[in-house]
């Protein structure tokens, strides 16, 4: 029963979005006697690695996920979360396409095409980008942890239309990612872009696309 509590908590306090314990969480289950399975060290810093995402602590989690084996059972995971921190980040839009690329093969769900969409855009390549955004769709089936993923996909999508210059149609994206259950750096990101509340002297004042670091 203990050894079953190691391994569900830092998942439990994933699915309810308290970043910083399922990072505990998780540390402790890596440290525990149960290191000696390597799928286990591996999910465990996974999970380290995409709270310190959401958290927005991006070079970090850059940090712990390069520890992470890209074995069959986590190499999708790896490589779509080592995309999101790049692409927030602004950076090496090449490396993203081709992590992208190679997370294809594997599984590909809509926010995997706006990270490709964002990256092809930073290295002009408009009309392939358009493609990869329209293939995301306007609304992200309910699959694959979609209260996390949910506001990832409405982000990625307001950030590519700000980006090209479309920024009145990202205010439904915006809205619902800053509406979601859970909070994460993009639905903080998502409400610092909203424009004003009326009565609202703190809101921001405008849109623009400075929020993935290269503007």
């Amino acid at each position: 029963m203990y050894n079953l509590a190691l391994v569900h908590r830092p998942r439990m306090f994933v699915a309810n979005g308290h970043w910083p314990q399922a990072r505990e969480a998780a540390e402790i289950l890596e440290q525990s006697w149960l290191r000696i399975f390597k799928g286990v060290v591996d999910a465990a810093r996974y999970t380290r690695a995409l709270c310190l995402h959401l958290e927005g602590r991006f070079d970090e989690s850059l940090v712990v996920l390069a520890t992470v084996r890209k074995t069959k059972a986590m190499a999708y995971a790896a490589l779509t979360l080592e995309a999101g921190n790049l692409v927030l980040l602004g950076r090496d839009p090449e490396r993203v396409e081709i992590i992208l690329i190679d997370a294809k093969s594997i599984k590909v769900l809509p926010e995997d095409l706006l990270l490709l969409a964002l990256a092809k855009l930073s290295l002009g390549k408009r009309d392939e980008a358009e493609i990869s955004f329209k293939r995301a769709g306007t609304t992200r089936p309910e699959v694959d942890g979609p209260l996390i993923n949910d506001p990832v996909f409405h982000y990625l999508r307001a950030m590519y239309l700000i980006k090209t210059g479309r920024a009145a149609d990202s205010i439904a994206d915006l809205v619902a990612t800053a509406h979601a259950k859970q909070s994460s750096v993009y639905v903080e990101r998502a409400r610092a872009l909203l424009p004003p509340v009326p009565g609202d002297d703190e809101a921001p004042t405008s849109l623009g696309p400075h929020i993935l670091g290269d503007g």
